[in-house]
């Protein structure tokens, strides 16, 4: 009798699966880490892995290990060859990886970085867009410097980016990277329109009714799956729990109406039926404290909010847009001539946010103290684990990887904002 060994993926490589994953789907990075593993050990890294052992160790079924396989083979990221074996006759494929872990979440990060840029040339309908930019011609080596805008001052919900700025992610790829905080969506997204940026954080109903105006701009990446919009109240100046879009009837609302918020906050009305019960007032960035001084029911708001005005006792209740509707949150945009003009610049910033997108995944806490700006490190830290709950993960996140969006998906919201007469006003 012969008793085989076979290693297998442990809580220790979890971080790894995760970091994998930014760029990957869920299998993929199961199986990618399996084979990282398996090479980097004395006992088992001069054997590539068959199927069976790629099973065991990944806790895969067999269909689901062949499909990764393939995925990862056809990526570029695994080598097909065959295990040795004492038999006659054919021998079995096996799997193996060529690189060590940096050099291949490098390359996971660019592969899926270039799949992004694809997403958005499907946003546009436009198939022209080239796979390689003047830049590339004239200096890749040379350092590129680009301008972010930002829908709102530095908070948690940003510390993705500022991480991978701090853990050299972009310079490493010759990017100089500026934030420029912006007060809401719709200024991150006239910087891009003017071309005083080169990216911006933008909602996606500002960025799909800039689209229906026929702004020249597309989503590359989804920062959040989930929009982060939330409606709030005190049960002080509210009466009772707030548990119900229907509870708003003959009460206040206040929002800034034309903001990412606000056409959220509206959109949420219109999908409940109660746009008509409900008055609305508008309020530009004074929303706790009109709810503080009882001139308002209730009132819109981003996820981090309601923690502001909860001050000792005070209950504070909380309705989650992204909860009830599948909307897309903030997307990373640009204009659609950057997808041919930029495209290696956009690749690389995207790239390097994934590994921003990883360390805050990995480390809430490190990251948010990444953040630069008037918010303390924990409740920037509070923030993103909220938006994490919140907006994070989505079936195309597990199959796909981090920021992936799907053009009909696009279609679907617009089309849903169009029903409620909010695409164009």
């Amino acid at each position: 009798m012969r008793i085989e060994r076979y290693p297998v993926l442990t809580a220790a490589d979890r971080d790894l699966v995760r970091r994998l994953g930014v760029g990957l789907g869920d299998r993929e990075a199961r199986v990618l880490a399996y084979l990282l593993r398996r090479e980097a050990a004395d006992e088992f890294g001069q054997e590539p892995a068959t199927l069976l052992a790629v099973r065991i160790g990944t806790e895969l079924g067999r269909s689901a290990a062949k499909a990764a396989l393939s995925s990862l083979v056809e990526a570029g990221l695994v080598t097909e060859t065959t295990a040795e074996t004492d038999g006659q006759g054919r021998p079995p494929s096996a799997w193996r990886v060529d690189a060590d872990t940096k050099t291949i979440l490098a390359q996971v990060y660019a592969t899926h970085a270039r799949a992004l840029l694809d997403r958005a040339t499907e946003f546009t309908a436009d198939e022209s867009a080239p796979d390689h930019d003047a830049d590339e011609v004239d200096g890749p080596h040379q350092t590129r410097s680009i301008t972010v805008s930002l829908n709102w001052q530095p908070n948690g919900l940003q510390a993705p980016l500022y991480a991978a700025r701090e853990a050299g992610a972009y310079s490493e790829r010759n990017l100089s990277v500026t934030f420029a905080p912006r007060t809401g969506s719709g200024a991150a997204l006239r910087d891009v329109v003017a071309g005083d940026s080169l990216l911006g954080i933008v909602g996606s109903t500002t960025l799909l009714r800039a689209v229906a105006d026929e702004q020249p701009v597309v989503p590359l990446a989804l920062l959040y799956q989930r929009a982060l919009a939330v409606l709030y109240t005190t049960r002080a100046a509210f009466g009772e729990p707030f548990e119900r879009v229907a509870q708003l009837r003959g009460r206040r609302l206040g929002m800034p109406v034309d903001s990412e918020i606000g056409l959220l906050g509206r959109f949420y009305l219109r999908q409940a039926g109660v746009a008509d019960d409900v008055t609305v007032i508008d309020l530009q960035g004074e929303e706790r404290t009109a709810l503080l001084a009882d001139t308002v029911d209730a009132v819109t708001g981003s996820l981090s909010d309601p923690a502001r005005v909860r001050t000792g006792d005070a209950t504070v209740d909380t309705i989650r847009l992204g909860d009830r509707f599948p909307i897309y949150g903030p997307a990373v945009v640009a204009r659609e001539e950057a997808l041919a003009a930029a495209r290696s610049v956009l690749a690389d910033f995207l790239a390097g946010t994934m590994v921003g997108v990883a360390r805050a995944r990995a480390d809430p806490a490190v990251a948010a103290s990444a953040v630069d700006g008037d918010e303390s490190a924990a409740r920037a830290r509070q923030t993103f684990e909220d938006a994490i709950e919140t907006g994070w993960t989505s079936d195309a996140v597990a199959a796909h990887g981090w920021g992936w969006h799907q053009a009909e998906d696009w279609e679907r919201l617009r089309g849903v904002l169009a029903q409620v007469d909010l695409l164009t006003e």
